[in-house]
């Protein structure tokens, strides 16, 4: 799966993870940037405010709690995935290599096509 088959961009899909965290309460910060020049494989990274701005309570989050928000941020790219395909048809002439959604976040299931 390739971020330009579905006009998807790389900010997207990091800002409406980082929309994620942010509505639970968090301040967030992210930046993009490319893991491996060779192959475009792009690397986010997400700086949160452990203090809750709405409740004052800082944040936990446990191994169990940490597999569980990679599985609900899989969740958001699927999404993003799904809604691009069904709006746009991707151009079968357009052979530009692009960022892979496959590398966003560890144990992706999302195969490169």
């Amino acid at each position: 799966m390739k971020f330009k088959e579905c006009h998807i961009s790389c900010e997207m899909v990091a800002r409406e993870l980082a929309r994620n965290i942010y509505n639970e309460g968090f301040q967030v910060f992210w930046g993009i940037h490319l893991k491996d020049m060779d192959s475009l494989r792009v690397h986010v990274h997400f700086a949160v405010n452990t203090v809750n701005f709405r409740t004052g309570r800082k944040r936990h989050e446990n191994m169990t709690a940490t597999k569980e928000r990679q599985k609900q941020m899989q969740r958001i790219i699927e999404r993003i995935i799904f809604q691009a395909r069904n709006y746009w048809e991707p151009n079968p002439k357009d052979s530009q290599s692009e960022f892979s959604l496959y590398d966003l976040l560890p144990g992706n299931p999302i195969s490169k096509e």
